[in-house]
Parts: structure tokens; C-alpha cells; sequence
């Protein structure tokens, strides 16, 4: 979503705001000093992407020239942590974490040094290199960056986002593998857990260390294991990931405390694990808010 403030700091250029759904996918867009602008924010990073056409020539090769340019920008960009940076024939985009005034200062700069380099901007095609002039230029937007081009190189731009329109909604979801991988990383996090209850608590749950703690950390620890699992197996983002992530996460983090407390416990009565298991009291003693002192002293009691 662009901000507030951006749309603020951007008045004095003459650009576009596009409000869209989801509020992510809003941005800012223009020309100005001759190229091509987008624009957009998040949070405190703001990212610019600048459309133009890099002519090497043919005394130079694109690899060369492209890394010169990298090389000029990141020294305009010097002064600020640059979060990502992009050069490629057609444009550049990089984003910085500073103040509005900083990022469009540096903006000029950056717009200077193409003048200067003599790359072209709006007037010619930044995919073929035609001259616009009597060409209708088309703008194409990928993603949230606009690029102009001639009407040529915009038939063949739509055409390309068609047939990936197509390929993405013919792709399978893989949900099936995803839930697979979801309860693999939930059986690692269940397993962590109940070793922190059966082997590590025992050597310093007594010396004064608030250990439940660590059993917080180990359920965030299940639920980044269960998403993770999920994600390597099923790359397609949906609500039913979100739903998957969320339910397993919740399921296996109370299986692993619950195994955990249920050795714990058969362990400080004197029981195997496997004896605790064919003891039917065992099994709700960890589900009970109050016991009975003389209970929790004498298990045999109960049975």
C-alpha cells in the first residue's frame, strides 16, 4: 500500500496513483526528467523502478556495460543501506530504508547520471530501442514497474502474459505434498519437544531456570517447522496453506507438550515410559487444573 507519506513527498512529480486490491499491489507511476517512473513503499523501504533503453552499442558488450552502470548507481546510493538493487537492459530498480527526502534527492541523482550516460527514456522502446516519435507508445505493466514500448513489442508483451496466465492457472496446486511436508516439520517440532521434557528438563529443570521459556520457543519453533515443510513441498500460496499452516502448527505444538509433560510426569512417579502408557489414569492426570496433594505423591492411589 502506498503511504501517506509518499504520496505526499511524490506531489511535485506528476504521477499516478493506482489504488489496487490487494492494497500491496498499489503504486505510484509517471514521467519525469524524461523517464519513466514506478513507484511504491512498505513500511520504511521505498523502492523505485526507472524504465528506459540501454543502447550498448557494438563495441561493447551488454554484461560490460550493464555492470558499469550497477557500478555508478551503487556509488550515488552509497550513503544508504541499499536493500536491493536491480540493473537490466530496460531498467533499474533498488530500494533503500531512509526518509522520503533522502530517497528522491538520491532519485534525482540517479535520473542525472542516465542523462549524462545518454540512455534513452521515454523516447525510444525500452525492449526493441525504436524510436517512438509517430509510434503510439503502449505503457506495460509487470508486477507494479511500467515500461513503455512500441506497439509492436506491446502485442508481444501481452501475448507472453497470457500464456503465463495460463501456465500458472493450469499448474497444480500440490496441496497434497504440502500437507506432507506440513507434518514432517510438525513430527520434528513434536519430537524437540518431547526430548527438551525427557532429557534435557531433567539436568536443568532444578537449578533455577525458568525452562518454560525454552517450551514457548519450542512451539514457535513447530509452527516455523510445520510452514517451512510445507513451503519446500508445495510452492503455490493459498488460504488453504494458511489454514494448513495454522491448524497443524496449533495440533502438533500440543501433541509435543502433551508427550512431553506425560514422560516428564511418569518418569518423576518411577514408571517407564511404555509401563505410564498402560496406566489409564496417566493418560488425564497432565489434562487436570487441581490434583489432590496425596495423589500427585502416590500415583498407585488412583489405581
Amino acid at each position: 500500500m502506498v503511504s501517506k507519506g509518499l504520496l505526499k513527498a511524490a506531489e511535485a512529480l506528476p504521477l499516478t496513483y493506482v489504488d489496487r486490491l490487494p492494497l500491496e499491489s498499489s503504486y505510484l507511476y509517471g514521467v519525469y526528467r524524461g523517464y519513466l517512473l514506478s513507484l511504491y513503499d512498505s513500511g520504511k523501504n521505498k523502492t523505485v523502478f526507472v524504465n528506459y533503453y540501454l543502447d550498448c552499442g557494438e563495441d561493447e558488450s551488454d554484461s560490460i556495460r550493464l555492470m558499469e552502470l550497477s557500478e555508478q548507481l551503487k556509488s550515488i546510493l552509497s550513503s544508504q543501506v541499499i536493500l536491493d538493487l536491480s540493473v537490466q537492459p530496460d531498467g533499474l530498480s533498488y530500494t533503500l530504508a531512509c526518509s522520503f527526502d533522502e530517497f528522491f534527492e538520491l532519485l534525482e541523482d540517479v535520473l542525472s547520471m542516465l542523462n549524462e550516460s545518454g540512455i534513452a527514456g521515454v523516447s525510444k522502446c525500452s525492449n526493441c530501442g525504436n524510436t517512438l516519435g509517430k509510434r503510439f507508445p503502449k505503457k506495460v505493466l509487470v508486477g507494479k514497474n511500467n515500461y513503455l514500448v512500441c506497439d509492436h513489442c506491446a502485442l508481444e508483451a501481452l501475448e507472453n502474459s497470457k500464456n503465463v496466465t495460463a501456465e500458472k492457472a493450469s499448474a497444480p496446486a500440490r496441496t497434497g505434498l504440502g500437507l506432507l511436508g506440513a507434518l514432517a516439520g510438525g513430527l520434528i517440532g513434536t519430537f524437540i519437544c518431547f526430548a527438551l521434557y525427557q532429557w534435557i528438563y531433567p539436568l536443568i529443570g532444578g537449578t533455577g531456570f525458568d525452562f518454560r521459556y525454552i517450551f514457548t520457543a519450542c512451539g514457535l519453533l513447530t509452527a516455523f517447522l510445520v510452514y517451512k515443510g510445507y513451503t519446500l513441498l508445495s510452492k503455490k500460496a493459498s488460504m488453504g496453506e494458511a489454514v494448513i499452516v495454522t491448524v497443524c502448527s496449533l495440533l502438533f505444538t500440543a501433541i509435543g507438550q502433551y508427550a512431553g509433560s506425560f514422560a516428564s510426569y511418569a518418569k518423576l512417579q518411577g514408571f517407564t515410559l511404555f509401563d505410564a502408557m498402560r496406566v489409564p489414569s496417566m493418560w488425564l492426570i497432565h489434562l487436570r487444573s487441581t490434583v489432590d496433594t496425596s495423589l500427585m505423591t502416590d500415583q498407585t492411589v488412583l489405581d
